[in-house]
């Protein structure tokens, strides 16, 4: 009774130590630990059914065989522990050789002991302990190994959960980081619009932010539906002589489809073109912006598989972002372009409008000219007729006058003659009155070698009278 005691008092301990180790793997080795503590049986094994393959497999084991338990594949029902495992009740073998079932897993082992490890008697493994020395256990002692089976399987239970819970979490706070990269990288990228920085810019960024060391964009060649490498990093300089059609290989075949592609490995692959020296796996996706194909981002690398799906989501969530920044740098580059062709536009109307305003005040001055010197024709059409229609010397003279008026526009005209009794100069004909200071034009008048007067015109502002 004291030793049961005893034992139940260590089992308590134990369960307790259990209870403390969260991870799974420093959990495996306390179980390995409290088996020889409690039970005084220092070879033990920890064997867990696997949730896809639905065998035992040794995941922890001490003292055992290590080619046993590092290949150790068992079906349930096979084996002693398989038995344990299909059952679901614990077992003891007083003499393993005298079982035909007994698989070897300690060199020179006399007994074994194994019990389910249950969770709400749901077996999830077997706990397994073998001796090279006789041990005498009675139904007590393979209850309490049962017992304590179950409180490793309690354990076991939460120490998994504890490490898928961790590894979420790692998923959530990798994807977190991922995304608030994303975001850096989609508002560093969108800080420029020239187009060649901005292709080397998203080459640094799937660098930096998302960890692909060989990464490379390839654009469509104008209207030849072709695929060309326009900036890359980590492939061969051959690449960028390289023109891709469309639907051959793994980036012609994204760029045909408009979807992404994840190829494990490309050695297994017949589409894929060579770009990175010794590639094995690759990944693509479109280049899409207001559902127009721009081209394709790729990323290649040596190991293969070392691409999964979610880093084929984050990449395709990249390439839509650096293709907005495309169709932006784009946009801006045909605006800039348009600018400067309404930029040469706008000078070249500014230039022929200079030049027919300039027309213009050239054909008005010659119109202003024309219409002068048609008026001054009328007048001296018309004083012509009064002139010849009439023989008094006086009124031909007045009508002289006024037509000189009207043609010079002077203040005055005047003509005088030489009175030949008196040999005396008289005005004869005016019309208007000089003014002291005005400018003063005469001409004489002749006839022949005789001169027989004057004409005289004046202006009293300060044009004066040229000599036109």
């Amino acid at each position: 009774m004291q030793a049961l005691i005893h034992k139940l008092s260590k089992l308590n301990q134990a369960s307790q130590a259990m209870t403390r180790c969260r991870e799974l793997a420093p959990l495996l080795d306390t179980i390995l630990s409290l088996v020889e503590d409690v039970f005084d049986i220092d070879t033990c094994a920890v064997l867990l059914i696997d949730e896809e393959g639905g065998h035992l497999r040794v995941e922890r084991a001490r003292g055992y065989d290590p080619g046993v338990t590092s290949s150790f594949r068992c079906k349930l029902g096979e084996g002693i522990t398989g038995q344990v495992a299909l059952q679901g009740k614990p077992v003891f073998v007083q003499d393993v050789q005298k079982r035909t079932d007994y698989v070897g897993g300690v060199r020179g082992a006399v007994c074994e002991i194994a019990a389910p490890m249950r969770i709400d008697n749901v077996v999830i493994g077997v706990l397994d302990a073998e001796s090279r020395k006789r041990v005498e256990l009675d139904a007590t002692d393979l209850e309490v190994f049962a017992a304590f089976a179950d409180h490793a399987a309690v354990a076991v239970q939460n120490a998994r959960l504890h490490d898928r819970l961790a590894r979420r979490t790692a998923q959530l706070e990798q994807q977190v980081h991922r995304m608030e990269l994303l975001g850096a990288a989609a508002e560093a990228m969108s800080s420029t619009l020239d187009q060649d920085q901005l292709l080397h810019r998203v080459l640094a960024l799937s660098k930096k932010a998302l960890r692909f060391e060989n990464c490379a964009v390839l654009l469509f060649n104008g209207t030849e539906g072709f695929l060309k490498v326009r900036a890359a990093i980590g492939y061969d300089d051959a690449v960028k002589n390289l023109e891709i059609p469309i639907g051959q290989g793994v980036t012609g075949e994204v760029a045909r489809t408009g979807r992404p592609l994840l190829v494990a490995d490309v050695d297994r692959s017949e589409r894929y073109i060579r770009g990175v020296i010794g590639g094995r796996c690759e990944m693509a996706a479109p280049l899409i912006a207001n559902d127009v194909t721009l081209g394709v981002l790729d990323a290649e690398s040596p190991v293969p598989g070392v691409f999964t799906n979610a880093d084929l989501e984050l990449f395709s969530t990249f390439a839509l972002h650096a293709a907005a920044a495309l169709a932006n740098a784009e946009t801006y580059r045909a605006l800039e372009e348009a600018n400067v062709k309404l930029h040469r536009n706008v000078i070249e109307i500014e230039r022929m409008n200079r030049e027919l305003l300039e027309h213009a005040r050239v054909i008005s001055e010659t119109n202003a000219k024309l219409e002068h010197r048609v008026n001054e024709l009328l007048t001296l059409q018309e004083a012509s007729k009064t002139i010849t229609s009439s023989l008094d010397l006086d009124d031909t003279l007045d009508a002289i006058v006024g037509m000189t008026r009207s043609i010079v526009h002077c203040s005055m005209s005047a003509i005088k003659l030489v009175d030949e009794e008196t040999n005396e100069v008289r005005v004869r004909g005016q019309l208007g009155e000089g003014k002291e200071n005005g400018a003063m034009l005469g001409v004489p008048l002749r006839i022949g070698e005789r001169t027989i007067g004057s004409f005289e015109v004046s202006r009293g502002d300060e044009s004066g009278v040229s000599d036109e």
